[in-house]
């Protein structure tokens, strides 16, 4: 019926909170990462109560909420480009009224429309640089790291073959609009970052060099997760050119697969 809100899938956080979501396991991903092990908190010291925070690549809105429970005048501005994605979002964060912005575009270093891959069982990996292959292999790793944590040490690669193709079997493309992040700061009177979070499977460059020089001051902390070295090293560069000090570590959770994050700072 015309006006009904949609329905949703719910699951309710290991913290007490119902949220929607897509699937189950990507949800343990996302609250382990976020909640369980702080990695958007390791390494800053303190931030402002009215901390203002960039999530670029939202999902289904679990560090905006994070942040938004930590924070208590936080204002968080999320930008998700899938569509599939951004009722869930909408939804999940509707309770912080405006101390959460969605801005249904992606970020990249120009406007333009491009198409974007989603993955509806395994949305995480969805982007705008996706390849079956290469995801595949990624998601294989990261699938033998996770069992191995758990104490499965071997396990035959057919089955983890099988396991990472059955999840990204299903593909929908879609044109996406994209922007840089300098247009929507200036667009939003943004004055300052606390923390400009970036996870955007493969994209992450295109999102900083859409940044221009008079906003990158505003900025004062830095989080990026980049998928191999070559890309680290040149989002190291960028970054250290503007001013920042740095921490690489493998990504949590990720480790031995070939995922890095990057905490940045201004000293």
């Amino acid at each position: 019926m015309h006006g009904m809100a949609p329905a949703f899938r719910e699951t309710t956080l290991p913290n007490g909170e119902t949220i929607a979501h897509l699937n189950e396991y990507e949800t343990q991903f996302l609250y382990e990462e976020i909640y369980v092990q702080e990695v958007y908190l390791k390494h800053v010291a303190m931030l402002p109560e009215d901390a203002v925070f960039l999530d670029v690549g939202a999902n289904i809105g679990l560090f905006a909420l994070f942040m938004c429970d930590r924070f208590p005048r936080a204002r968080v501005i999320c930008f998700e480009p899938a569509p599939q994605l951004l009722a869930i979002l909408r939804h999940n964060v509707a309770r912080h009224g405006e101390r959460i912005v969605v801005v249904p575009e992606g970020i990249a270093d120009r406007p333009a429309t491009v198409d974007f891959t989603y993955y509806p069982d395994y949305s995480i990996m969805s982007g705008f640089e996706a390849h079956a292959g290469r995801d595949e292999a990624l998601l294989k790793r990261a699938t033998a790291r996770h069992l191995e944590r758990h104490g499965i040490a071997t396990v035959d690669d057919r089955i983890l073959e099988a396991l990472a193709v059955s999840k990204l079997r299903q593909t929908q493309v879609v044109k996406c609009r994209v922007e840089t992040l300098s247009h929507h700061i200036a667009r939003l009177g943004i004055d300052r970052v606390d923390l400009l979070k970036v996870d955007v499977e493969r994209a992450e460059l295109a999102v900083l060099r859409g940044i221009e020089a008079p906003h990158w001051p505003i900025i004062r902390r830095v989080h990026v997760e980049v998928h191999d070295s070559g890309e680290l090293q040149q989002a190291q560069l960028l970054l250290e050119v503007q001013g920042f000090s740095l921490i690489v570590e493998a990504a949590p959770q990720l480790d031995g697969v070939g995922v890095f994050s990057i905490s940045a700072w201004r000293p």
